[in-house]
């Protein structure tokens, strides 16, 4: 540890900025980004920054090449001059995970890293807004892979941790159940998923994206499905902040702290430095997961910042391939944008009847309590065998959490008899599972899960989860298999 630490201080306290390192390091950035250039997501998110305003650094090339590194002698003066300008002691902040005590680990980080120059530099700041003030655009952009996909970016503020609205939005906007946004673009065939994310940009500037996958009907319909959006929306507002919600969001969050698995050293001391920017330190490990204020007022207020005059909206798909007239700079992005009027984005009664706010969830465990095991078995044991079934138990003596795990086999020999029941078994089991979507996915936020497949006997299920309610989410699966029947429309 001693000599790990001692060694990496030094990067902050005396870099060398070697000519053959940097060289080194160009074409490893340049490598990267080549690795880079066929994925959509990337390339969708640098033609966002290529059309906002010339003048704001967020239209900047977010990784760098060969061509935008060249290097020579400045380039290592530039370098020179960045660390100077902008690495301080007041502006880092250190994660380290060893196995030495509390106490060894403190006196070694001061004697390493107490010397790391503190020029106290100002955090920078930036204009909220990188783009015009018109927003009423939309483009049209060839993808790479063979995929419909929309996506809806808003500048958001950056709010303060505590009382952070967007984590309330985006438990309501990500829900999957009945009524749900979601739900709705289903049942119209719209929409396989959405998912809807904030994250950092700079200090002051956030950027919140939703982003759908469109079936093939559903890249026919474009603007019905913003439509859809922007009324789901709408319902929100309307209905107003709910404090249950937020109450059952932090629960679920606080269930996720306090049963979280352990994590990548690297990952995890990743993740806790850079919360160190946006958290307290005593928030730090928490924050990511639940939140202390329930504010309505500042809830409201997002809404203004997610109407439809502010969304920058982008359409991936094929079909556009020969209808563009721009080529973006770094990612070779075709595309084309054209303006609209708003009325094609919002429509305030459309698909009214279609949504409805979140039921609370029933399966968020109450009972933790761990039950007392008799002698340890090495082997699970039979517990039932007649002709119906055949059932093993074995206790968890190891890691003594209040979860169980459930593994069926239903045994049909015809799920492999011959080719055609094969494909139709496999059929069957993925129009079951696209089925069980909207009941399940409560029992995945409150920490149950279950996988569904075919197998070379038949089909197996596994559930896992808090004992607490595991049984009723079973039973439940389990009487939506026996009355299950197949929807034309997502068998289509």
């Amino acid at each position: 540890m001693r000599i790990f630490s001692k060694r990496f201080s030094q990067f902050f306290i005396a870099p060398i900025f070697e000519s053959s390192s940097i060289e080194r390091e160009l074409n490893a950035v340049d490598q990267e980004h080549q690795k880079n250039v066929k994925d959509d997501l990337r390339r969708i998110y640098q033609l966002l920054k290529s059309t906002c305003r010339i003048d704001h650094p967020f239209s900047k090339f977010g990784t760098g090449n060969l061509q935008t590194l060249k290097f020579d002698e400045r380039l290592r003066d530039e370098l020179v001059k960045f660390h100077a300008n902008y690495y301080s002691a007041n502006l880092m902040t250190l994660c380290i995970l060893s196995k030495e005590s509390l106490d060894e680990l403190e006196e070694q980080t001061i004697e390493m890293f107490s010397h790391v120059p503190n020029k106290r530099l100002p955090r920078l700041s930036f204009d909220p807004n990188p783009f015009e003030s018109s927003m009423h655009q939309i483009q049209y952009v060839v993808p790479v892979a063979d995929l419909r996909m929309l996506c809806l970016r808003f500048v958001i503020p950056d709010f303060s941790y505590d009382s952070n609205p967007v984590n309330y939005l985006n438990y309501v906007m990500n829900h999957e159940g009945p009524g749900s946004l979601l739900s709705a673009l289903k049942r119209k065939s719209w929409c396989n998923s959405l998912i809807l994310e904030a994250h950092d940009i700079a200090k002051n500037l956030q950027m919140c994206a939703l982003v759908c996958d469109l079936t093939e009907e559903g890249g026919e319909h474009v603007f019905d499905v913003i439509k859809s959006i922007f009324a789901y929306i709408g319902m929100l507002r309307s209905e107003g902040p709910i404090k249950w919600l937020f109450d059952e969001m932090n629960d679920l969050g606080r269930l996720r702290f306090a049963f979280k698995d352990k994590e990548d050293p690297i990952d995890y001391v990743t993740h806790l430095a850079n919360n160190l920017h946006s958290y307290s330190f005593e928030d730090a490990l928490s924050a990511v997961y639940y939140q202390s204020k329930f504010d309505p007022a500042l809830i409201e207020s997002l809404f203004d910042w997610i109407a439809p005059s502010k969304a920058k909206i982008a359409v991936l798909s094929k079909k556009y391939q020969g209808q563009t007239n721009q080529v973006e700079k770094w990612y070779g992005v075709e595309y084309k944008c054209e303006n609209v009027e708003e009325n094609l984005f919002y429509e305030p009664n459309f698909m009214i009847g279609e949504f409805r706010m979140p039921v609370k969830n029933e399966f968020i465990p109450q009972n933790f309590d761990l039950v007392e095991f008799g002698d340890e078995a090495e082997f699970p044991r039979l517990i039932r065998d007649d002709s119906l079934s055949r059932v093993w138990y074995k206790e968890d003596t190891k890691f003594r959490l209040p979860k169980a795990v459930i593994k069926v086999s239903l045994r049909n020999p015809l799920a492999n008899y011959d080719t055609l029941n094969s494909n139709l078994a496999s059929l069957h089991v993925d129009l079951l599972d696209d089925s069980l979507a909207e009941y399940t996915y409560s029992a995945f936020q409150a920490g149950l899960a279950y996988s569904l497949a075919k197998t070379e006997f038949g089909i197996e299920l596994n559930f896992y989860g808090f004992s607490d309610k595991l049984s009723l989410f079973v039973q439940e699966i389990f009487q939506r298999i026996l009355n299950f029947k197949i929807d034309p429309k997502r068998f289509a």
